[in-house]
């Protein structure tokens, strides 16, 4: 008697390579001895390393968005704040693909966001003189990810007193 096996949809590119990889090593522990010749394990960790890097370019880009994001929001440059926008317009672009191909992908975003706005803190810090750049992520996943939504400029271009030099 076979185990009935439900796959996920192939629109979600995430959920069904795991389904598969995980189905091949069921498949490779149960007829170890095939008379074909194929690499059932290596086929798995194939479809696990595609999997793999869809999460990492979610983590990239994300990463990306809250550095433009925490600049746009805290450093009061008015020159480099339309390259700052239109890579934040390409990462929702390109992050809005990956969850088309990919919806479970979405779930990840909590658990991720505040291990990437450490890293794009840092970055900022590293590159300008701020003060009171927040150490968790001060916006809401929904905002991040809206095309219509933008940090409130910093205090400096609202006419408040300076809080920001360039460290390089």
């Amino acid at each position: 008697m076979s185990e009935q096996v439900e796959l996920p949809d192939r629109s979600d590119s995430q959920a069904w390579l795991s389904a598969q990889a995980a189905a091949l090593r069921r498949v490779a522990a149960l007829r170890p001895n095939l008379p074909i010749a194929i690499d059932w394990e290596g086929i798995a960790e194939e479809l696990e390393a595609v999997a793999a890097a869809e999460r990492n370019e979610l983590k990239s880009r994300l990463l990306v968005l809250c550095e433009h994001l925490a600049k746009l929001a805290y450093v009061p440059m008015i020159d480099p704040r339309n390259g700052w926008r239109r890579t934040v317009r390409e990462q929702r672009d390109r992050i809005g693909f990956l969850f088309e191909e990919s919806p479970s992908l979405r779930r990840r975003v909590p658990e991720e966001l505040e291990k990437l706005w450490v890293k794009a803190r840092r970055e900022v810090l590293a590159h300008y003189k701020i003060r009171d750049l927040p150490t968790r992520c001060p916006w809401r996943i929904e905002d991040l990810l809206d095309e219509d939504w933008w940090p409130p400029e910093p205090a400096e271009l609202r006419g408040e007193p300076e809080a920001v030099l360039a460290a390089d």
